[in-house]
């Protein structure tokens, strides 16, 4: 066991521990994540990150291209995560044609996802077969073209599952963007709409590919037993001669505004919602850190506010949660809970209740680190494998300036004091919030 594995355990115990009371924050563990990163630009702007780490056989890729939601309007709601589906498919193929069981039966494993700000292609795998993976990889990413079968397939998956999906948590999580973000990107749905989705032509899907999976907006991140200087030279190879695309920002101005939507559920159903939800930092402020402490003590875990007050000590939710995603532009933070429709207005009344009491006095010495070290749990527990190395420093470099940000992340985090929380609680959590109530039409709650 190595040295930041064992800390990460002797951490992860004391936060457990029953009966535990929290030292001082002097007694926050001084851990320092000290990675040896090579930054590699190649000509064309495709930034390159290796950590060569030869103790480990496993290395973990990202690449990571700067697209998502934020490049989609409602006609295009879903193309992103279209994209990412035809390009994990494509990847397989590469790596299976003598193989019928693919990545699988090399012990690797390979996704691709899309983000409100980023794209992602991940693999894990060992050094032998690294370098065909990344190969293939780059190959898949370098074909600017799209066949008709493998759209027309993707595509139709993706109506398929769209028009089936029937999750409730989804369904309201969707309008709450629509009324929280209105005419922002983010409002769009993160998998689309069926609708948008039927009508994504080849031309357009290849127009938006050579436009914003360009080199100079992508990011490609590798940690593990790896030389660096093949690693860069595949690259070169395959991915060197592309041009590069249109770098720009894209800037929307946006801001909070109150709304309260009721929503009605089917018949059948004998549960009610509220997601209350408020503006928050992206990664990038100042103010970013002391939120994610907050969100913490108030929403996150079996220790927060919330779950104490309205789950145990007073039985009204089924589920609650805490809802708080990382993204460049403006964010937000949800709470939310799943009640009895009899049992809406005494739990829409104790969570903002709790968030008037975080307003009003400053969070305990002991709240206070022991949300601190859940998130460097988190955090190291996330860096444990290459892989997640790999997102973290690679994410860093794409939306928050250059990797350096991730190396400073638990140094961020023991910095947040009781005034930061306190401070962030009054300018955010304000007026300006969304609520969203979902419950059975015959039930008689309304809002207050």
């Amino acid at each position: 066991m190595n040295k930041v594995s064992g800390l990460l355990v002797l951490l992860l115990l004391l936060v457990t521990a029953p009966g535990y009371a929290a030292p001082s924050p002097s007694g926050l563990p001084e851990i320092t994540v000290r990675d040896n990163v090579t930054r590699t630009v190649l000509k064309n702007g495709l930034t390159v990150l290796v950590v060569e780490d030869h103790t480990s056989d496993i290395v973990g890729l990202e690449v990571l291209f700067r697209v998502g939601q934020v490049n989609e309007d409602d006609s295009t709601a879903g193309i992103t995560n279209l994209i990412q589906s035809i390009l994990v498919r494509r990847i397989s193929k590469a790596t299976s044609e003598d193989d019928p069981h693919g990545v699988e039966s090399k012990g690797s494993i390979l996704n691709g996802n899309a983000n409100p700000d980023y794209a992602e292609i991940s693999l894990l795998t060992d050094a032998k077969n690294f370098p065909d993976f990344l190969g293939s990889i780059s190959q898949a990413v370098a074909q600017r073209t799209f066949r008709d079968e493998e759209l027309n397939e993707e595509r139709r998956k993706m109506v398929e599952y769209l028009e089936g999906d029937q999750r409730v948590f989804r369904a309201i999580y969707e309008i709450f963007l629509q009324q929280f973000y209105r005419y922002h990107p983010y409002r769009q749905p993160q998998e689309g709409h069926a609708g948008s989705v039927r009508q994504l032509s080849k031309p357009r899907v290849e127009a938006y590919y050579a436009r914003y999976y360009a080199p100079n907006r992508t990011v490609i991140s590798v940690v593990g037993d790896v030389d660096r200087r093949k690693v860069i030279s595949i690259l070169e190879e395959k991915l060197g001669p592309l041009p590069q695309g249109d770098d720009k920002r894209l800037e929307v101005s946006w801001e909070p505004k109150p709304v309260e939507k009721e929503l009605y559920l089917s018949s059948g159903s004998n549960l009610a919602w509220i997601f209350l939800g408020y503006p928050a930092p992206g990664m990038k402020s100042p103010d970013y850190m002391p939120m994610r402490v907050l969100h913490s003590i108030l929403g996150e875990g079996l220790s927060s506010r919330l779950w104490v007050e309205l789950r145990e000590k007073r039985g009204l939710a089924y589920e609650l949660g805490s809802i708080y995603p990382t993204l460049e532009g403006p964010s937000h933070m949800i709470e939310y809970i799943v009640t009895t429709p009899n049992q809406l207005n005494e739990s829409q009344s104790r969570i903002f209740k709790e968030i008037k009491r975080i307003q009003k006095d400053p969070v305990s010495p002991s709240e206070l680190e022991g949300a601190k070290r859940k998130l460097i749990g988190a955090y190291l527990l996330e860096r444990e494998t290459n892989r997640g190395k790999a997102l973290q420093l690679g994410l860093a470099e794409l939306l928050a300036g250059g990797y350096q940000y991730d190396l400073q992340v638990l140094d961020r985090v023991r910095r947040v004091t009781q005034q930061d929380v306190l401070r962030v609680a009054q300018l955010f959590l304000k007026e300006n919030y969304t609520l969203v109530v979902a419950r059975p039409r015959s039930s008689g709650f309304s809002f207050p």
